[in-house]
């Protein structure tokens, strides 16, 4: 897809100069500046888009650690030993063999944990290959101390600028280094850093965290003993909330993607990302549910579709839906806030043969 571009051409330039100002707009958000004069000419070599160099996975061996840093190679990705590191003389750096092309509303995905003194910050930088730097937007990041895990984004929207030494565009199409500074403004960070993913991502893969606190490690998440949030987008589906369990009266329904839903006790799902439910249905044949999760933001699971089934009978059956791989929205595209997820949505025989019947449903729980 073509890019627009807004030119502004500075008349008193045009008058008295040959060297033209021209402030470039780049309506994908990825250029806006106003260095005067010609750029550098850039070499030859053919750049490669960062989404496809090496599946766009940057944890690649040839990280150097400069400053008070000690780099460590190991099977769960990199352990950094840092020493009083600060002030943007600690940094982990890395250089292409060609160009990296990261443009078209791209961001970078991290995955770790630390252990010191503070919690430490890490600013992203990246260099074009006439050495302009992407510092007038500020990339940074607090990596929170603790033995688990999280993720953390950078988002490469509207970061392709230098502010100093000078006003320049950086190449955000031949990209030749990248730049991962410790703690480059705050206290010297003496401790460990864990790092198990650096990757190259789509921006509507990036999370945007929901308000509030972040959920439970798993356990019930509704047991239909309050008061009943649990609405249907169809009139052939009729919910009928009762003391521990939700009725639920279905006539002709699947072809038409019939689904209904509800707020559950909003809960993290980074460890807890199967779902079990307790439910039965009354009916002539079996019954095909499909569970999507949503976060606190609406976005919902609907990427890999999660599908069992549930067969007639009149005793309580459990049901296991499992999420590994699927906490994704592919329509639009965006990724779930895992910890934060706040709702479910039960589709009845998806797009398959029209179902009449009633299903009962007693709880529903988030496991290992």
């Amino acid at each position: 897809m073509k890019k627009s571009v807004i030119a502004v051409v500075s008349l008193v330039g045009l008058l008295f100069s040959q060297c033209v100002s021209v402030q470039t707009i780049d309506l994908d958000g990825n250029a806006v500046s106003g260095r005067t004069g010609n750029k550098e000419k850039t070499k030859n070599q053919k750049s490669v888009a960062a989404l496809q160099y090496q599946e766009g996975d940057l944890m690649a061996e040839d990280w150097k650690a400069v400053g008070n840093l000690t780099l460590i190679k190991s099977e769960g990705g990199y352990a950094i030993r840092a020493k009083e590191a600060g002030n943007r003389e600690a940094l982990l750096t890395r250089e292409f063999d060609r160009p990296l092309s990261f443009n078209g509303g791209l961001g970078i995905r991290v995955v770790g944990r630390s252990e010191g003194s503070v919690a430490p910050t890490l600013k992203l930088e990246l260099v074009d290959e006439n050495g302009y730097v992407t510092n007038e937007k500020d990339m940074e990041l607090e990596l929170a101390q603790g033995e688990i895990s999280n993720e953390y984004f950078f988002n490469l929207n509207g970061a392709f600028v230098q502010l100093h030494p000078e006003i320049a565009d950086v190449d955000g199409k031949r990209i030749r280094r990248i730049n991962l500074y410790v703690n480059p403004k705050g206290d010297e960070f003496t401790g460990n850093i864990h790092l198990e993913e650096i990757k190259v991502i789509y921006g509507a893969q990036i999370v945007h965290e929901g308000k509030g606190p972040e959920g439970k490690d798993g356990g019930v998440v509704e047991d239909f003993m309050k008061s009943s949030s649990w609405t249907s987008n169809k009139k052939n589906i009729s919910l009928l909330p009762g003391s521990g369990h939700l009725r639920v009266e279905m006539n002709e329904v699947g072809p038409s993607h019939e689904s209904f839903e509800g707020e559950v006790e909003t809960v993290n799902v980074q460890n807890a990302k199967k779902f079990t439910v307790k439910a039965k249905v009354a009916g002539e044949k079996p019954l095909f549910l499909r569970m999507d999760l949503v976060d606190a933001n609406g976005v919902a699971t609907n990427y890999l579709p999660v599908i069992v089934r549930l067969n007639p009978s009149s005793e309580m059956q459990e049901l296991v839906f499992d999420f590994e791989g699927r906490l994704e929205q592919s329509y639009p595209m965006a990724a779930l806030d895992v910890k934060r997820i706040s709702g479910v949505r039960i589709y009845p025989n998806p797009a398959y043969q029209p179902y009449t019947g009633t299903l009962i449903i007693e709880e529903i729980k988030a496991i290992p």
